[in-house]
């Protein structure tokens, strides 16, 4: 089975549930998670903005907050300059259902109890590239962690907070903030969506306490020679 796929688009799936009143089991609680994280990376590239068309390559660094043993890793470019960016929007744009899919993702972000406007909320702090990994939790359970890249800390870090429903808590000085069942934190110049074990391997991986997919030895090599216009890539493991 090869190590290496590409792809050029992606099915958007509604970001989160409406929170529930009784504790929802822990298996549930990782399915919407990872239908969160898919969401979040349809998100990005749906609204991506558009300008100028320049051909370059998307910028990769999120892969260093992924565990090198992630059994799945999907990158989207989310930047506006980008031909290839430019094209899947203007293809998305095609379909009468792209409103409804764009307003309906918004609707279920984490948005503190009041509806986001992408205009305001979102297009003023996102950066340039987006990611989802599907961790490797050694069970028959899975564990998602998105990552999103910020254009403007200070707006990223009021967007978490809007967001945050507990009590944040201190990890290898990163602040974590639970939401509905997960987390998200700010962590180097990414804004991260997980559960919380997810979040904390991302700061270990980052401040390299521990190996991230990034120095791979197999991540680098199927990656190697990706061409420059791509809009998205994607890594499976054995």
């Amino acid at each position: 089975m090869p190590d290496r796929a590409m792809t050029e688009t992606g099915s958007p799936r509604p970001y989160g549930a409406p929170e529930s009143r009784a504790p929802m089991p822990t298996h549930r609680r990782r399915r919407a998670i990872a239908a969160a994280a898919v969401a979040l990376v349809g998100l990005v590239a749906l609204f991506a903005l558009t300008s100028d068309g320049r051909q370059k390559s998307p910028p990769t660094g999120a892969a260093r907050l992924v565990p090198a043993d992630a059994l799945v890793y999907l990158h989207a470019s989310s930047d506006g300059d980008r031909g290839a960016v430019q094209r899947m929007l203007g293809l998305a744009r095609r379909f009468p259902s792209f409103p409804r899919v764009r307003d309906a993702l918004l609707a279920r972000l984490p948005n503190g109890g009041r509806p986001l406007i992408y205009s305001k909320d979102v297009a003023p702090w996102i950066g340039r590239e987006v990611g989802l990994a599907v961790l490797n939790t050694g069970g028959w359970a899975t564990e998602s962690l998105v990552i999103v890249s910020v254009a403007d800390r200070r707006l990223g870090e009021r967007f978490v907070r809007r967001a945050a429903t507990g009590t944040a808590t201190n990890y290898r000085g990163t602040a974590v903030r639970t939401y509905g069942g997960g987390a998200s934190a700010l962590v180097g110049p990414y804004l991260v969506f997980g559960t919380r074990r997810a979040i904390q391997a991302a700061v270990d991986q980052l401040g390299g306490r521990t190996p991230s997919l990034a120095a791979n030895p197999t991540f680098r090599r199927a990656m190697r020679g990706m061409p420059a216009g791509r809009f998205a890539d994607g890594y499976a493991s054995r």
